[in-house]
């Protein structure tokens, strides 16, 4: 009588053991909110116009205002069954059983990860009908000057600390994480490691500093493989990117539904013709990006 509930607690153990021990890229570069329902949920954040002004002598303060930004998120559920057989439960081979709730869990994390380089990828329309890394939102550059290099590094950390708000005065935000594919792991490493650099090519008689500046800025490397997939429409194994803080600026957001921020494991009926134990895992998840801000891409070519 009291084996499904007992599977049922060891498999939801083992579940949340293999989600929480798979690495997630999303969650360190992405902000996480909580959604109460399926339906678009609009993100409003305000923002003050206008600087202080000095105040008179009469002593009036003058009045400032606020601007709405929006953005939106949306929930979808994602799931899966499984099933312990009568001949499984007779034979005690749960090893076979337990591996199925180890590889969902996984899977529940990695589906955040799915999800999130998805729409990085695609490069989806803003509110303002433009790209979410477009020229006009200061956060995208291409060409050759663009590779990862020192040179690159170094325009693309003055393009994120030029970043300007809706006053067009600067948000004086530094970037946090250098973003890139498997195929520029170690050039990032040596960018951001490296304490010296020296010159090559043609000789030069100036004495020429052996200091790197950009291993000072503080850059966390991360590296995926999602973004050289090419089952990702938008991949590329040069194209690299900058991130700030997801706790400064809400560049995408993780949302789940009213804070469950695992999957969820259930025992599930049957039908009268089957034997065995059913089960399903289930993920209410939905990813969005929040302000061009605090990102942005180098296309590397």
């Amino acid at each position: 009588v009291s084996l499904p509930g007992i599977l049922n607690n060891v498999a939801n153990k083992r579940l949340l053991k293999s989600f929480n021990s798979q690495p997630i890229v999303a969650t360190q570069l992405c902000s996480q909110g909580d959604l109460a329902d399926f339906k678009v949920s609009e993100r409003y954040r305000l923002t003050d116009i206008g600087d202080l002004m000095q105040v008179s002598e009469d002593g009036e303060l003058k009045h400032g205002g606020l601007k709405e930004d929006r953005a939106t998120n949306q929930l979808r559920t994602f799931g899966k069954t499984f099933s312990l057989t009568r001949e499984m439960i007779f034979n005690d081979d749960l090893g076979a059983f337990l591996k199925v709730p180890d590889g969902m869990g996984g899977r529940s994390a990695r589906k955040i990860d799915q999800l999130f380089f998805t729409r990085l990828l695609s490069n989806p329309v803003q509110p303002d009908g433009k790209n979410l890394f477009h020229a006009d939102h200061a956060n995208y550059i291409d060409g050759a000057d663009s590779a990862l290099s020192i040179d690159g590094l170094a325009h693309a950390i003055q393009l994120f600390l030029d970043q300007t708000d809706s006053d067009k005065q600067p948000i004086n935000v530094n970037p946090k994480f250098l973003l890139v594919p498997t195929a520029l792991k170690m050039t990032g490493r040596e960018l951001l490691k490296s304490v010296t650099l020296f010159a090559v090519g043609d000789t030069d008689e100036r004495r020429i500093p052996t200091y790197n500046p950009i291993s000072d800025e503080g850059l966390q490397l991360v590296v995926s493989p999602y973004l050289s997939n090419a089952n990702y429409s938008g991949y590329s194994a040069k194209a690299w990117y900058l991130f700030a803080d997801p706790t400064i600026i809400d560049t995408f957001e993780i949302g789940y539904l009213r804070g469950k921020r695992a999957p969820t494991i259930e025992q599930g009926e049957t039908d009268f013709d089957t034997l065995g134990i059913r089960f399903r895992v289930y993920f209410d998840l939905g990813v969005r990006e929040q302000d061009y801000r605090g990102v942005c891409k180098f296309r590397g070519e």
